[in-house]
């Protein structure tokens, strides 16, 4: 049977709380409506596995989480809900960065390090994200969402080939006939280390055009206040050149600098209308537009060197997001089959700018400049990406002891990524020491032998503008892939699933590099092109009416492709990395399901993922420019158990606990190279071996239809690795940490009042680092013993978790 949802609480809703613990989530509360009695458990209904399917029938490890308990629960963004999920990991890189780059990980099936973030990575992410029925990658604020998915390990035979360690679905509420719906709803909130306000007001309506066409519509915006101030900052004119301490001394005179507080400010606004037509009982159609737009200040990130919620970036890193999102679903009951076409096509961009200062005066790049006491190096980079995906699926209707899953799919998607590196200020400062007459410098390895004026070098090199490096990359892949599933009911008990996805991928990737420095213009036209098949086998038995035991083996996939990189030139690459190829794991779990005295449902598996010709997100060793190398081989297992129900009438809750043993088992090589830095036996980075979820919540009955719902939830994971390297630019150990979480929450037919804190112990919880070898101020390379930077900011930092945080919110449903 289906769950439908409604907001509120009463005694007799009690068993509502089960529908979302039951599928392994930290969180819940009980508002939602069940024909059933409360001491037993109620199914949640997913589509996992293309069909209506209740959770606990599901063969294999999945979790699924309503959209009414994720408002319930006061989670506006995917960090926190992540969090509430066993066995899921998150790199938080807040809303800034943390739509550019996927921070999900699951069973371990992570090589890239903490530092990713800024740049749009050419790999496809470990575990795949998809809104609907749509491959998308975005940072979505959580509204008017049906449920969660959450799928552990490969998917490739029904999710496409870049799921390697799973499958995260957002699944949005469809238009409901013949029911007029509408809530408005808001919330305010303040958190630690911010003198402003988090705020944001979300509005719904649901609109029945007789009983065959209705209107959904949902819009809404999110306010957060910022929490980091960049202590340290230059005050900027308007070309956003360094303003001179002494304006009359070009030459020598250090810059102005300021305090910018709560620079991290973010703010969403987010659109969605849909339409749904169902003339009969054998056909539907749904068309769906969704916007969602989005600015930050800044990094959510501090600087260990300096106070708390302090950074010491030189200029403040602003960015900002648009989604565009048009999709089209067709439903048509063949009687022996449902036919499904599914047709998407979105626009995704972004820009944001990033201080760069400390990490070319690290990466031995200092000499561009040229012994200025204002060095400065921004970096403004835009991503594009644009995707028309179709799929068409044919699944089975008739009863006996087959079911079937047939599908093509088609997939069209173009990355486009830009780099303007400037020095701002730089030339102004050159004119100004040439006319000053600069002091004669005959050293350096940079140097003409004739030992001309350094000052003048610099001049004769580029006399135009501040702009140090030009970089574009544009990548097309065009993916198609036929799949399918079939299911052998051997008997009422035991059933075999075999599955299988052929696909031919081909990408084409046109870059241009330009350093007018060194008069370099480097333009790279390559193509790639791969065809494979995985497979998947699946068996599962129940041994009573109520409980499961499964066994899975299924392959993942993901593409490769080809880099951007010069092979001649003065910053010339080994010919091996010009392009990288696909990567595969091959998944094995074992497991049990079930639901002990009608109240508690129980899951528990263990895994085991071999992972080999890793890809790895790195930057060439010679050029620096971007590219993907492959490793040899990695592993992962571990178990995960989960536990959650009604213990009585009024208390609920879970817990959950997840091991992780994730390392490499061979050294990583760039092409041309003997001496690895990522060895085996490294710990793969941003996995814990330890994580574990928690929940309690205790309903009371009050007088006139009232009821309070009181709930404590917690998140303990132990110690991460920031990087499979030992190199100190991107080792570093983060210590394990623990989050705790309370609410209480009022509620009638209509309305709902809710007071919470979030993080009570305000741990900093770090994910993540930028190192004090890359960042901060340890100049590196020779370039040091010729000139002195006057470069006295730290931009390394921590990418913490967001500190205490209390609020209130309210809704009412008209």
């Amino acid at each position: 049977m289906k769950t439908t949802f409604k907001q509120g609480f009463s005694k007799s809703r009690l068993a509502g709380a089960v529908a979302a613990v039951s599928a392994g989530t930290m969180f819940a509360v009980p508002n939602a409506v069940f024909a059933q009695e409360a001491d037993s458990v109620e199914e949640i209904i997913v589509t996992a596995t293309r069909r209506d399917t209740s959770i606990q029938d599901v063969p294999y490890n999945i979790s699924a989480v309503s959209g009414d308990d994720l408002e319930k629960a006061n989670i506006k963004d995917v960090s926190e809900l992540m969090r509430s999920l066993p066995g899921v990991q998150y790199i938080d890189r807040d809303w800034r960065s943390g739509g550019v780059v996927n921070g999900i990980l699951m069973r371990g099936v992570n090589i890239d390090a903490g530092t990713q973030g800024d740049v749009q990575l050419s790999a496809a992410p470990p575990v795949a994200t998809y809104l609907n029925n749509t491959p998308l990658f975005v940072s979505l604020a959580l509204r008017d969402i049906e449920r969660v998915e959450v799928l552990r390990g490969p998917q490739g035979t029904l999710y496409g080939s870049g799921a390697l360690g799973g499958a995260v679905r957002y699944i949005q509420r469809a238009p409901k006939m013949e029911e007029f719906e509408a809530n408005v709803s808001g919330y305010y909130s303040q958190t630690e280390g911010s003198s402003g306000w988090n705020h944001g007001v979300d509005g719904i309506v649901n609109i029945p055009m007789g009983d065959k066409l209705a209107a959904r519509m949902s819009f809404g915006t999110l306010k957060r206040a910022g929490i980091i101030d960049y202590a340290n900052a230059y005050v900027l004119d308007g070309s956003a050149v360094p303003v001179l301490e002494n304006p009359a001394d070009v030459v020598n005179s250090p810059a102005l600098y300021q305090d910018i507080e709560d620079a991290d400010e973010v703010n969403v606004d987010y659109a969605r209308a849909s339409l749904r037509f169902e003339p009969n009982e054998k056909f539907s159609a749904q068309l769906d537009y969704f916007t969602q737009e989005g600015d930050a200040g800044g990094r959510r990130q501090q600087t260990e060197s300096m106070d708390d919620y302090e950074f010491g970036g030189l200029i403040l890193e602003p960015s900002e997001r648009e989604l565009d999102l048009v999709s089209l679903e067709l439903e048509v009951d063949l009687g022996f089959a449902t036919l499904t076409s599914s047709t998407s096509q979105y626009d995704h961009d972004s820009t944001a700018v990033t201080d760069n200062t400390g990490f070319y005066a690290n990466a031995g790049f200092g000499f561009y400049y040229a012994g200025s006491p204002r060095p400065l190096n921004r970096a403004t980079r835009t991503f594009e990406d644009s995707s028309l995906v179709q799929e068409l699926r044919l699944v089975s209707n008739t009863e006996g002891a087959i079911d079937w899953i047939l599908g093509a799919y088609y997939q069209d998607q173009n990355f486009g990524m830009t780099q303007l590196s400037e020095t701002p200020g730089l030339n102004d400062w050159v004119v100004a020491s040439l006319e000053q007459g600069a002091p004669g410098l005959d050293e350096g390895p940079w140097l003409p032998e004739t030992g001309a004026d350094w000052y003048a070098y610099w001049w004769l090199m580029d006399t135009s503008s501040d702009v140090d490096w030009r970089y574009s990359r544009n990548m097309n892949y065009v993916e198609k892939a036929f799949f399918g599933e079939l299911t052998y009911h051997v008997s009422d008990r035991w059933q075999v699933t075999a599955g299988a996805r052929k696909f031919d991928v081909e990408s084409e990737i046109d870059s241009r590099a330009e350093l007018p420095f060194w008069f370099m213009l480097d333009e790279f036209d390559q193509s790639f092109s791969d065809s494979d098949t995985i497979f998947k086998l699946n068996t599962s038995v129940d041994l009573t009416e109520t409980d499961m035991v499964y066994a899975t083996w299924s392959q993942g996939y993901r593409r490769g492709g080809a880099n951007a990189v010069s092979t001649s030139g003065p910053f010339p690459e080994d010919p091996g990395l010009l392009s990288y190829g696909a990567d595969t794991v091959d998944n094995y779990e074992i497991g049990i399901k079930g639901t002990l005295d009608r109240r508690l449902q129980y899951n528990a598996a263990l895994f085991r993922v071999n992972w080999d010709d890793v890809q790895l997100n790195t930057a060439g060793p010679v050029s620096g420019y971007f590219v993907v190398v492959n490793g040899d081989e990695a592993v992962s297992q571990g178990l995960e158990l989960s536990l959650n129900g009604q213990f009585t009438d009024t208390l609920d809750g879970g817990i959950s606990y997840t091991y992780v043993d994730a390392e490499l088992t061979e050294d990583i090589l760039f092409p041309g190279q003997t001496v690895s830095t990522r060895e085996a036996g490294s710990a793969l980075p941003g996995i814990p071996e330890h994580a574990v979820t928690a929940r309690i919540g205790y309903l009371q009955s009050l007088s006139s239809g009232l009821s309070m719902y009181y709930q404590m939830n917690g998140y303990y994971q132990s110690e991460t690795e920031n990087s499979a390297s030992s190199s100190p630019r991107e080792a570093a150990t983060h210590d394990g940490f623990a989050l705790l979480n309370a609410s209480v929450s009022l509620s009638a037919d209509a309305w709902n009042l809710d007071l919470f804190v979030k993080n009570i112990a305000n741990e900093d919880g770090v994910t993540g680092a930028r190192t004090q070898a890359t960042w901060g101020q340890n100049y590196a390379g020779s370039q040091s013993q010729w000139f002195n930077y006057s470069y006295a900011n730290d931009a390394s930092s921590s990418f913490i978790t967001m500190p205490r945080t209390l609020g209130m919110s309210a809704t009412y449903r008209f």
